[in-house]
């Protein structure tokens, strides 16, 4: 069974055990949902080397320390189901900067919070990296979103820790969160930035806007993009580094290649943008050579063969579905 059903089975079991309809106290929710988790992450909650329960902090105990060669490397503090976590961040706080461990975990049985020192070594973030709702995630193996935090989560189990694994996903999850912030409320910081890049002209008050209105815009325009290109790939396309008929570097460019390709319906990626194999040989082209000269695109692009290393048109991979389906099998 892999980590994301044990977390899906799990998930299906505290949904009903920490239920308004019953009592559950600390104890009982430490006993339905939090050991379960330790056990879930292949840790033994029965053997004190694995976790150790009331671990002393100087003169205080934090609820489970989870270790490895004798060392806490995890806090863990859990309260009752249906205690508000940030009520208990500061208790949190002060384990995690006494006790000098990596990553500290704040639960309630329904809600898990993962904090590290990103901002600060040594301090605790005030924020987690990492966040999850036992009744709100985890109800597929088949999800996206389930399946991602699995992903990450893999990196706390008994068998796969890595330090630098989970400093790098803290990262990506935290950077994630300032991009989602600036693309709803673009800052003057990132406004600033991106004006002086496109304008020499200062900044008014509408300008300002303008700009503010034009980064929320390109970046919707980005992430649509993105979700296109992923639904190209997921249909079992892949990508292949073109370059111009005359070599040079600077406008090279990526091939889509799908199962079923035809000479009207081909893109590439070219200058940030999906468009077709013409448009983008043409506008290689012009930037070389500004006259206005008509440029076959199916030969202007070209590919390195990975199986002999010759250097061939685009129009071999569109029209030769041999060809085509074994680069699709060499690059996958």
């Amino acid at each position: 069974m892999t980590l994301l059903e044990d977390f899906c089975k799990l998930a299906m079991k505290v949904s009903k055990v920490l239920d308004p309809r019953f009592e559950a106290n600390e104890t009982e929710t430490r006993r339905a949902s939090v050991v379960p988790f330790f056990q879930a992450l292949g840790y033994n909650a029965n053997n004190p080397r694995e976790v150790k329960e009331e671990f002393r902090v100087e003169d205080k105990f934090v609820d489970y320390a989870i270790k490895r060669a004798g060392k806490p490397i995890i806090f863990v503090e859990a309260k009752q189901w249906n205690e508000k976590l940030s009520n208990h961040w500061r208790q949190l706080h002060e384990y995690f900067d006494q006790g000098k461990v990596k990553f500290a975990i704040l639960t309630n049985g329904l809600n898990y919070e993962f904090y590290t020192d990103l901002k600060e070594a040594g301090r605790m973030d005030e924020k987690p990296f990492l966040s999850f709702n036992m009744r709100l995630h985890f109800h597929s193996s088949k999800d996206q979103e389930d399946s991602q935090l699995a992903k990450d989560l893999q990196w706390f189990t008994n068998a796969k820790f890595d330090t630098e694994r989970i400093l790098s996903v803290a990262r990506r999850r935290t950077i994630s969160c300032l991009l989602q912030k600036e693309l709803d409320q673009p800052s003057h910081e990132i406004i600033n930035y991106f004006a002086s890049q496109v304008s020499s002209e200062p900044l008014t008050e509408d300008t300002r806007k303008d700009f503010a209105s034009a980064i929320k815009d390109a970046w919707r325009e980005l992430l649509k993009y993105d979700v296109s290109l992923r639904k190209h790939n997921m249909r079992g396309g892949a990508q292949i580094d073109i370059f111009p008929e005359y070599g040079t570097g600077m406008l090279n460019a990526k091939l889509l290649i799908s199962e079923k390709m035809d000479r009207n319906d081909t893109f590439v990626l070219y200058g940030g943008e999906r468009i077709r194999y013409g448009e983008a040989a043409l506008k290689a082209h012009r930037k070389v050579n500004p006259r206005k000269e008509k440029v076959n695109g199916l030969t202007f692009w070209r590919f390195t063969d990975p199986f002999t290393g010759e250097n061939r048109p685009i129009k071999d991979i569109i029209d030769d579905e041999t060809l085509r389906s074994n680069i699709l099998h060499f690059l996958r």
